[in-house]
């Protein structure tokens, strides 16, 4: 993975949450009501990502895989029930974090395997 573009994605991602972040203390009711509602997932999916590092940064590659995955399932259930609000909700909350836990399930999973040479690596790598 180019850290230039993953460094870039971040601070995208980051800044945009920041924009959703500010809808929830926005002045139209709507706006609100709209961040409210994904509001549950979007502090699971920071615990799950937090957890995930903290498994990942000690070689915990089984267990941050479960949590990793925990995550995509979160996020896929916030993707399907709520497909229909603003952009600068959507992407920051759902899309962008969803983006990144598919990457992290194949990468994480290709370090999780421990033969990188047998044929069970091969398929989930």
């Amino acid at each position: 993975m180019n850290h230039i573009i993953a460094s870039i994605y971040w601070i995208v991602l980051f800044v945009l949450q920041g924009g959703y972040i500010a809808h929830l203390f926005s002045g139209n009711v709507e706006r609100v009501n709209a961040a409210c509602s994904v509001g549950s997932h979007f502090i699971v999916n920071n615990l799950f990502h937090f957890a995930f590092v903290m498994l990942f940064v000690r070689s915990y590659f089984g267990w941050a895989e479960l949590f990793i995955i925990l995550n995509f399932i979160n996020l896929t259930s916030l993707y399907f029930r709520h497909p229909g609000y603003a952009k600068f909700i959507h992407t920051p909350v759902v899309s962008g974090p969803l983006a990144w836990t598919f990457v992290a399930i194949y990468w994480n999973g290709a370090i999780m395997v421990p033969h990188p040479d047998t044929l069970v690596a091969r398929i989930f790598g």
